[in-house]
């Protein structure tokens, strides 16, 4: 957790050309990383990308207050989830599901969404 803290200081700290040069070489790490990537390793990201934006949208939908609420607390934001059933999963779903929320809840939110 402190990790995360730490990088979020640092980040906002960065000058614009700083913060060009760790987004070019985080895209090129992630094209290579994409480039070596199984079929079936392909197909389980695309997977998690398109219900992580499911999620999203959903969570977008829900009232500003709940949202900030789940934003704060991903153990709330998981047993959400779990309680809405958002996306079923075969086999080691928990797993996935966690991750997804977690990585969601400390998204910082957008402009657009802030009205």
């Amino acid at each position: 957790m402190r990790d995360r803290e730490a990088k979020r200081l640092q980040r906002m700290q960065e000058t614009d050309e700083q913060r060009a040069r760790r987004l070019q070489r985080d895209r090129e790490a992630m094209r290579l990383k994409r480039a070596n990537e199984t079929p079936e390793k392909r197909q389980a990201r695309l997977i998690r990308e398109r219900e992580a934006k499911r999620l999203k949208r959903r969570l977008e939908k829900m009232d500003m207050m709940l949202r900030a609420q789940f934003g704060q607390d991903p153990s709330a934001m998981a047993a959400l989830a779990a309680e809405m059933n958002f996306f079923p999963l075969p086999g080691g779903g928990m797993e996935l599901d966690s991750q997804l929320l977690s990585k969601m809840s400390f998204e910082e939110p957008s402009p657009s969404t802030l009205h």
